[in-house]
């Protein structure tokens, strides 16, 4: 495979995010800079997967430079095998080959990782964590996952599943919590299936009978439609009870949130006002924010792997 070789790009890195409804990748010279985007809609079959990745990965290689590393961010975990493993909204790429046969086709050895993991290093790096010392990344969207940071390097755990506090019960759960529901993770009941979009949509749609995405709903709320605001206040208190659990857990000194959720901006005056009625102490100084890179923390932290 040929590369122009440019002084400025030597060293770029590429990342591509594997989503449940797209692919998207991106390339960033040695300095974060971004180089290069590309994005398509995920196809449900392996192949029609892998063949969209390769041509990503090749449309990205083709702005020129040096690669220094390709990584790709999955929504889900690598077993012993070097395997995908517990992708719940991208099952195709379950126990499959992925990673061997991008590395059998590209001729070079290709990281992959967990989504919330590759989000976290992005903002751990050059995003909202720089410099904290214990982070907690969160991802609200179509899943709910998390991720550890300890002084800028991200803690694993030895089963490499740190963080995932989306498929644990919902605490203190209450009566206007609603019925627990199935998890795409085989269980009942998961944090997941309560802060996820689909979540937010049920719970607006169940009070107007109106089906509006998380994006929609926050608009209306804005707008101020009532039954948003109330909707996304139940929503806050389910995320602030659910985070109250992590606080007493680990004590971090920053939350980071990122997914489509994470641009309703109500929640990051209501939630760290709710979480201190389920904390051990009432004194937290634990700071909530909105990841800066956005959508792009998973690609970016990708690169960087």
């Amino acid at each position: 495979m040929n590369f122009m070789i440019k002084s400025d790009l030597e060293s770029s890195r590429i990342g591509i995010d594997l989503g449940a409804s797209k692919i998207s990748g991106i390339i960033i010279d040695k300095n974060g800079k971004e180089i290069l985007r590309k994005r398509r809609k995920v196809s449900p079959s392996y192949e029609s997967l892998l063949k969209s990745i390769i041509e990503i990965i090749e449309q990205l290689e083709m702005a020129g430079g040096m690669i220094g590393s390709i990584g790709i961010c999955i929504p889900g975990f690598i077993n012993s095998l070097g395997q995908p493993v517990n992708a719940v909204n991208l099952p195709c790429i379950n126990n499959s080959s992925l990673i061997l046969d991008l590395e059998k086709y590209f001729g070079r050895s290709i990281e992959c990782e967990n989504d919330a993991n590759c989000f976290l290093l992005s903002e751990i790096i050059d995003g909202a964590a720089v410099d904290r010392s214990l982070v907690f990344g969160i991802i609200l969207g179509t899943g709910v996952g998390g991720a550890l940071a300890s002084n800028g390097k991200l803690i694993l755990g030895k089963n490499g599943m740190l963080g995932e506090w989306g498929h644990n019960p919902l605490p203190w759960r209450e009566l206007h919590d609603g019925d627990e529901k199935y998890c795409g993770c085989g269980r009942y009941g998961c944090i997941e299936t309560y802060l996820n979009g689909l979540a937010l949509t049920h719970d607006y749609k169940s009070i107007t009978r109106k089906e509006l995405d998380a994006e929609a709903i926050g608009c209306a709320a804005e707008a101020g439609d009532i039954n948003a605001i109330e909707a996304i206040d139940r929503y806050s208190k389910r995320l602030a009870k659910a985070l109250a659990s992590v606080i007493n857990l680990l004590d971090p000194d920053i939350i980071v949130l990122g997914g489509g959720l994470s641009q309703i901006d109500f929640i990051y005056d209501r939630v760290p006002k709710v979480w201190t009625s389920y904390t051990v102490t009432k004194l937290i100084t634990t700071d909530l924010r909105k990841a800066i890179h956005g959508p792009d923390s998973g690609m970016r932290g990708a690169a960087y792997l």
